[in-house]
């Protein structure tokens, strides 16, 4: 009984572990490709009772960007009551990213975003 105990405590902490890995990402493979910032942000938005927030980022947030994007860091400053990051349109070399920004339930949204390019 004891074993099946440990197995779960461990399963959890595992499990644990990879959500909270969820609330940042990292797409730069090689940093010496991030040489021009070309959109840095703070979101900050309030958590709501018993809500979710989505706040969409663009970059660029207006007009057309000529060179391709080569790294994407968007931090969570919450901990672990950071919320889940997605790249819904465009990314690492493409001209553009979309970034879905998702809290948890009650909670807000306090992230950095960085977006390089190699000119």
């Amino acid at each position: 009984m004891s074993c099946k105990l440990l197995a779960l405590v461990a399963f959890c902490l595992i499990f644990l572990n990879v959500r909270a890995a969820d609330h940042n990402l990292r797409q730069c493979a090689d940093t010496s490709l991030a040489k021009s910032l070309i959109c840095e942000d703070d979101i900050r938005i309030s958590g709501k009772f018993l809500h979710q927030i989505t706040e969409i980022v663009d970059c660029p947030k207006y007009g057309v960007q000529s060179n391709k994007i080569s790294c994407i860091i968007v931090t969570n400053q919450l901990g672990e009551n950071g919320g889940e990051v997605t790249i819904t349109d465009g990314g690492i070399n493409y001209y553009n990213v979309e970034i879905a920004l998702k809290s948890q339930v009650s909670k807000g949204l306090n992230y950095h975003v960085e977006v390089y390019t190699d000119p």
